[in-house]
C-alpha cells in the first residue's frame, strides 16, 4: 500500500502545481475548467495517498483488509479510466494503465495470502 500512497501523492501534487502540463501529457485538451477540476481531483488523490500510507502502518488488520480491497477496485478503475478516457493514447496513459494493472494485481494476489496469515495465526 505504501507505493500505491507514494504514487497517488505525487500525482496528486503534480496535478495541483502543473495540471495544464498533466493534461498534455496525457493527450487531454487543455481548458480552464478542466485545469480547475484537475486541481480539485489532485485534493482527492493527495487524501488518498496520506490514508493509505496511515492505514498500511497504523491501523489492525480487519481495517487494513477493508482498505486493500478499496485499493484494489482504485487501482482498477484509475486503469479503465486511463485506457478509457478522451484524447490520444500517449506514453503517459500507458504507463499509467500499466502501473495501476499491475498495482491492483498486486493487491488480488497478496490480499488472500495476509487474509490467511491473519487466519493461522488466530
Amino acid at each position: 500500500m505504501v507505493i500505491a500512497a507514494i504514487i497517488f501523492i505525487i500525482n496528486g501534487l503534480a496535478l495541483l502545481v502543473r495540471p495544464a502540463e498533466c493534461m498534455d501529457a496525457l493527450g487531454i485538451a487543455i481548458s480552464p475548467e478542466l485545469e480547475w477540476l484537475c486541481r480539485m481531483t489532485s485534493l482527492v488523490l493527495i487524501s488518498l495517498g496520506i490514508h493509505q500510507a496511515t492505514t498500511s502502518r497504523h491501523a489492525g488488520d480487519p481495517t487494513f483488509r477493508r482498505a486493500a480491497i478499496f485499493s484494489l477496485l482504485t487501482e482498477f478503475g484509475f486503469a479503465l479510466f486511463a485506457y478509457s478516457g478522451p484524447g490520444e493514447a500517449t506514453s503517459l496513459r500507458w504507463l499509467i494503465v500499466g502501473i495501476s494493472t499491475l498495482l491492483g494485481l498486486l493487491y488480488t494476489i497478496t490480499l488472500p495470502i495476509k487474509s490467511i496469515g491473519i487466519q493461522e495465526e488466530s
